[in-house]
């Protein structure tokens, strides 16, 4: 009996992976190219689909097997035709904005708050102010207090926006308008230069 509550458990944990993967996907449209947000869940819902798969034969139901099988397999394939591309859009010119700061920074180690950190940092050699606060300390105490303008303290040299809705606040403050300057976009990413 316990074995049958186990199948049970893991087919209702199944149902919520799936719900979750659903919203990732299709229906919040969050972090599409970011396979690590919702990879794990997925595994999940294929690891319960199995177990019930696998019920479902044990019992006779092959019909209804097969017709599960392909409706999981067309919801996969509708999630990768639907997913958007404008986040991969961004994120593909994250390469080309670190090194067009990297071109054209007077300094060796520029420094340049963003909020991808990575690719961009890296082909920028700039010091990140990480000013989401995911890998800084610092920003914790603003971000607790919805404050993301904390970083125009830091003086980066650069600043790096896709114009979110949390940097607008920022960018409409005078210390922005007064100390930085429209430099360059390249594609969904816009970059400002401190002039002073």
């Amino acid at each position: 009996m316990s074995f049958r509550r186990r199948e049970a458990a893991l087919l209702a944990f199944t149902v919520v992976a799936a719900i979750v993967a659903i919203e990732y996907g299709l229906v919040f449209r969050l972090f599409p190219s970011y396979v690590w947000h919702y990879a794990p869940w997925t595994l999940w819902v294929i690891a319960g689909l199995s177990v019930a798969l696998d019920e479902l034969i044990q019992r006779g139901h092959t019909t209804v097997a097969l017709v599960a099988t392909v409706t999981v397999l067309a919801g996969f394939g509708a999630a990768i035709a639907l997913r958007p591309t404008d986040v991969d859009k961004s994120r593909n010119q994250h390469r080309a904005v670190g090194e067009w700061i990297d071109r054209h920074s007077t300094e060796s180690h520029p420094t340049a708050a963003m909020v991808e950190i990575g690719e961009a940092g890296f082909y920028s050699r700039a010091d990140i102010v990480d000013y989401w606060g995911l890998l800084d300390k610092r920003a914790d105490d603003s971000i607790r207090r919805n404050d993301f303008t904390w970083w125009l303290s830091q003086k980066p040299d650069y600043f790096v926006t896709d114009s979110t809705p949390i940097d607008l606040p920022t960018m409409a403050l005078p210390e922005f308008q007064r100390e930085y300057r429209y430099a360059a976009t390249l594609g969904p990413l816009t970059i400002y230069r401190r002039i002073s």
